[in-house]
């Protein structure tokens, strides 16, 4: 098993994020982007939408100034924001996924009321014995229908 070596510490990294170091988002990237992939992916359990928030959190998390102030280990910090990053991003996405279904609901309740359609509950509520009543009243329709049809016939 290859270990990888990050000679670099996290008050280094934080050193160099100060400074404007190019190298500096890279370095933090190497060294801390599994373990706060891992995170988000165990909160999502998807391999797609844990991608997806990953990617958004770290670019966000380059606007986000608190980071200069780490003065000891990164990973705590990091794993906090992924979370914070995270449920948010969850709460939002299911927020408007709320919001669509209402929109589509309520478009579907204006098109039922636009052609004068009423749906009501117990339109749905069939019981068996009104199945079997169905059932019976179509078979007597169909005697009276041969009926008819002899009579023509004669």
């Amino acid at each position: 098993m290859i270990l990888s070596v990050h000679p670099i510490s996290d008050s280094t990294i934080v050193s160099m994020l100060a400074e404007n170091n190019s190298s500096a988002w890279e370095q933090l990237y190497d060294k801390h982007a599994p373990v706060m992939y891992g995170a988000v992916f165990k909160m999502v359990k998807d391999e797609k939408m844990a991608k997806e928030i990953f990617k958004e959190c770290f670019l966000q998390l380059k606007g986000n100034k608190n980071i200069l102030s780490i003065r000891t280990d990164l990973c705590p910090f990091l794993l906090k924001y992924v979370n914070g990053f995270t449920l948010d991003y969850l709460k939002l996405n299911q927020q408007l996924v709320t919001e669509k279904v209402s929109y589509e609901s309520d478009r579907f309740s204006q098109v039922l009321t636009s052609r004068h359609i009423s749906v009501r509950e117990e339109d749905f509520d069939i019981t068996l014995e009104q199945k079997e009543a169905r059932k019976k009243l179509r078979e007597e329709f169909n005697q009276l229908r041969e009926q008819h049809k002899r009579k023509v016939q004669w």
